[in-house]
């Protein structure tokens, strides 16, 4: 599909598709497979009430990580693995709130965007662009935390995911913040 400009936009479906892709890529070269094979329990709750509760501005509440660690606490096994996937687990909790808020902030910038086809910066774009050198940035800075302690395999992994999760967690509440001040 081709926007007014002529420019090829990619959906949302898309994005999530190509995030998914790479998030697996990621796991498949990183995560030894006693770690991705995994599989824990993870309060989901927690991590809904934490986005619910956490206040205007507030993008790194007290609560974010809760869920993992409630998690490590109600599940059996390798202490690290068991660790790993609760962190992947909630940082994928919240990469849903994130994508939803994205997905629903889109529509409602390129709707103001057909209402004011001559203003000078298309809002819906400019949310496009930010997001994909957001993920860029967030993926690079965080395989960073990994590649500079990878001698130390599990505690590099974790720094890496934890540092995943504050960046989507600190995302997800900006663009709801944003998205709850939308004026056309």
């Amino acid at each position: 599909m081709l926007s007014r400009r002529g420019q090829k936009r990619v959906s949302v479906r898309w994005r999530l598709a190509q995030a998914v892709v790479t998030a697996g890529l990621f796991a498949l070269w990183f995560v030894p497979a006693p770690l991705a094979a995994q599989s824990v329990v993870l309060d989901e709750a927690i991590v809904e009430a934490c986005y619910a509760d956490a206040p205007l501005g507030a993008h790194a509440p007290d609560c974010a990580g809760a869920a993992a660690e409630r998690c490590k606490e109600d599940n059996q096994g390798d202490p690290t693995a068991i660790a790993a996937a609760c962190i992947r687990y909630e940082m994928g909790v919240w990469d849903w709130l994130y994508t939803a808020e994205y997905g629903g902030f889109l529509p409602a910038l390129e709707a103001i965007d057909a209402q004011n086809p001559d203003q000078a910066v298309p809002r819906g774009q400019t949310l496009q662009a930010s997001e994909q050198y957001w993920r860029l940035q967030r993926d690079a800075d965080c395989r960073l935390l990994y590649a500079l302690g990878q001698q130390d395999h599990p505690t590099a992994l974790a720094a890496s995911t934890r540092c995943e999760l504050a960046l989507t967690v600190a995302r997800a509440l900006r663009l709801r913040d944003l998205r709850g001040g939308l004026t056309p």
